[in-house]
């Protein structure tokens, strides 16, 4: 039922494009505006309708920045009416110290160490293979 109002608050249309539910589009699906990674949760407040293109152009990106950058020529009017859809239905996310107990907190701060670990070594062989492509060679890694 939620679902069904926020969507007819933006009159079934994407709120990034503006586009109603297409094949091309894959339809509208919601957007969490704070993701879920950062504790956003799928309540009005915190997802407004998006074509699934817009979703998965998206991705991780601020909305804001997605919009300005995506669809400059309607990023100001857009921005806007999703801060005023924002205003009427105030959410504020929790962060990960008042929604997780002790014990999964130290899982979490653990989980995200492991993962900028992950990250920075899969940069770098990104990067070892860039520079060898670059360089015409094929050595080993």
């Amino acid at each position: 039922q939620e679902w069904a109002l926020v969507l007819a608050e933006f009159d079934g249309t994407c709120a990034y494009c503006g586009a109603t539910a297409s094949a091309e589009n894959r339809g509208i699906v919601p957007d969490h505006l704070v993701a879920v990674t950062d504790f956003g949760e799928l309540v009005p407040g915190n997802i407004v309708p998006a074509c699934q293109t817009c979703n998965d152009s998206r991705g991780n990106k601020p909305w804001r920045t997605f919009l300005s950058s995506r669809f400059p020529a309607d990023a100001t009017n857009r921005i806007r009416r999703i801060e005023q859809y924002i205003a009427i239905h105030n959410y504020s996310p929790r962060d990960p110290e008042s929604s997780l107990t002790p014990e999964e907190l130290l899982n979490y701060k653990a989980l995200i160490a492991n993962w900028e670990a992950f990250l920075a070594k899969a940069q770098e062989l990104q990067s070892r293979v860039a520079q060898r492509r670059t360089q015409g060679t094929n050595n080993s890694i």
